[in-house]
């Protein structure tokens, strides 16, 4: 080694050095910490012109003595014992697109599980508190744009978020619920009594039979994503998007990010006002959260579509 090299040593005079920590035969002070630029430190021993290695003067504290168990290292982190973790300076937070995707709040037909559709049909007062709980949670995330559907129960969710965020709801129209056609008004068992070979045809795929005069599941799914594409080509790595829009909508996009056969849609459910959030990163979108409504956990009423 050269002679700049061991000036970077810390001396007994700076401080003891304790003994290195090894893990499973492999010893954690990595080479290229030893390769790091040397930074002028002054220490009594060599005076203000003294060097040594940015990341040597302490030993890496056990990860166990900070509550996770192990020692040394974790991943890229270094755990130091006066400065806390550090992360290798070559190492580069990689800035994800965020998107906040909200289920508009409740109507009197989620209370009466009547199919709404793409009907006009508007929040009720739970439905509105619904809303305002939900724009204080979103508060803490510096939304820059927020997204609407059209139609008027996600419109008037999207204002009432808008209001306490700033922000001035953007309406897209592809992020409508899908079109039930002749089932606008009715309750699954009402369906069932109208039109029974319809519904039979319905279960058995559910996925891509049309509903009477509206669009299947199938192509709802195919207008969403080009939401999603919208959304991902118009706004940058790092910005938080929030888009309200309705339960089969977002199931639909969940079903695409997470691969899942799209029939299976019905085992997921989304609570009027919740929050699903989708990440953008180098391999595509990620599913990070479902359903979370910790802000409505207690205004939770059993609804339809």
């Amino acid at each position: 080694p050269s002679a700049l090299w061991l000036r970077s040593l810390p001396s007994q005079a700076d401080e003891p050095v304790k003994p290195r920590p090894w893990y499973n035969g492999v010893r954690l002070w990595r080479l290229h910490c030893r390769l790091l630029p040397l930074t002028p430190c002054p220490s009594p021993s060599r005076g203000e012109g003294g060097f040594r290695s940015r990341m040597l003067p302490t030993p890496p504290l056990p990860l166990r003595e900070r509550g996770l168990g192990g020692e040394g290292w974790r991943g890229d982190e270094q755990c130091n014992l006066y400065n806390g973790p550090r992360r290798h300076p070559l190492t580069k937070r990689t800035e994800l697109m965020r998107l906040l995707l909200v289920r508009h709040g409740e109507t009197p037909w989620n209370v009466t599980l009547q199919y709404q559709g793409q009907g006009n049909v508007p929040l009720n007062e739970r439905g509105f508190e619904q809303a305002r709980r939900c724009a204080e949670r979103l508060t803490r995330y510096a939304a820059t744009t927020i997204y609407s559907s059209d139609i008027v129960r996600a419109w008037q969710t999207a204002e009432t978020i808008g209001g306490v965020l700033g922000l001035k709801p953007v309406p897209l129209p592809e992020l409508r619920e899908i079109d039930v056609g002749q089932w606008e008004g009715h309750t699954p068992e009402e369906l069932y009594r109208r039109f029974p070979e319809h519904m039979a045809e319905y279960r058995r795929d559910p996925a891509r039979t049309v509903r009477l005069g509206g669009e299947s599941y199938a192509q709802l799914q195919t207008r969403a994503l080009v939401a999603l594409k919208h959304i991902q080509a118009t706004h940058q790595p790092g910005e938080v998007i929030v888009a309200v829009s309705h339960g089969g909508t977002i199931r639909t996009l969940v079903c695409h990010v997470i691969g899942l056969d799209l029939s299976s849609f019905g085992r997921m459910w989304l609570d009027n006002g919740s929050l699903t959030e989708l990440r953008l990163g180098r391999n595509g979108w990620r599913l990070m959260r479902l359903n979370d409504n910790a802000h409505v956990e207690e205004m939770i009423a059993e609804g339809g579509e």
